[in-house]
């Protein structure tokens, strides 16, 4: 399909014509992708949200016939408005004298051509983006909040299968775009329960035999319980005299940092 530009300009003007045939008018943002397919050209679209623009949609493939639009939205009424040079639109951005080239997906400037192009194959993974700075005095600070994962889990299980394949044949339908050859059947496994506290690890457990999965979930219970037992049989450290004293001096958690109360235990 090769259309002048001066017959895109006077086509678009027709919503009973080839351009808009099977579209919704005015375009919505979902329909985007079908407009461009069916008249060969590529659009961008920005959006306005208190004078400040952003991208909204842009396009997978530039093509040779391209626009970029500015969306104006109020509740259900959208009016898109031609945007002749993206520069002097985002002009108030920087104090550069002359042309800035912007990034379509952050609109980030660069004062030069081949600076942009060795940005953008970096950045247009991620897709159209809009800065978000912080609100309020809460948003502006952010922390690691997670202690908890800041220790190690006191048992960790892992487990390995052995298994035997046999082809598939199915005449079956099957709508899927992946086609399987071979089916396993689980003949054996091994698994080895590490505990924090080397003294409780385990040795490796291998088994091969019928009824592996059965056999493999009886035998995850059973350490299961094995490892209630050893967690519910609570014991005090045992601390030197002079662990003891750096213990009760301690004005700080040693796993968070934070500040302790009078109880050192608590933090209370």
């Amino acid at each position: 399909m090769n259309r002048t530009w001066q017959e895109y300009k006077e086509g678009f003007g027709d919503v009973k014509g080839d351009h808009w045939l099977g579209l919704d008018f005015p375009l919505p943002l979902s329909q985007i992708k079908s407009f461009e397919k069916k008249n060969d050209i590529s659009v961008n679209v920005f959006g306005l949200d208190n004078n400040e623009i952003f991208p909204l949609q842009i396009t997978d493939h530039r093509s040779g016939h391209h626009v970029n639009l500015l969306l104006f939205s109020k509740g259900e009424t959208r009016h898109y408005c031609l945007i002749r040079n993206l520069s002097r639109l985002l002009g108030d951005r920087t104090l550069h004298d002359g042309e800035t080239y912007y990034c379509n997906y952050c609109l980030h400037g660069f004062c030069r051509q081949d600076l942009l192009d060795d940005h953008v194959p970096f950045c247009s993974p991620n897709g159209p983006q809009k800065l978000s700075f912080p609100k309020s005095e809460e948003q502006k600070w952010i922390e690691f909040k997670h202690i908890n994962k800041q220790l190690r889990v006191p048992f960790v299980i892992y487990a390995d299968f052995e298994c035997f394949t046999s082809p598939v044949e199915s005449s079956a339908p099957n709508s899927s775009c992946t086609k399987a050859y071979q089916k396993h059947e689980p003949s054996g496994f091994c698994y080895y329960v590490k505990c924090s506290s080397n003294e409780l690890s385990k040795p490796a457990y291998v088994y091969r035999g019928s009824n592996t999965l059965d056999h493999f979930f009886e035998r995850l219970i059973q350490e299961e319980k094995h490892i209630c037992e050893v967690l519910d049989n609570v014991k005090p450290m045992s601390l030197s005299a002079e662990e003891e004293m750096v213990f009760q001096k301690s004005t700080k958690c040693h796993i968070c940092d934070g500040e302790l109360g009078a109880d050192p235990c608590t933090g209370s």
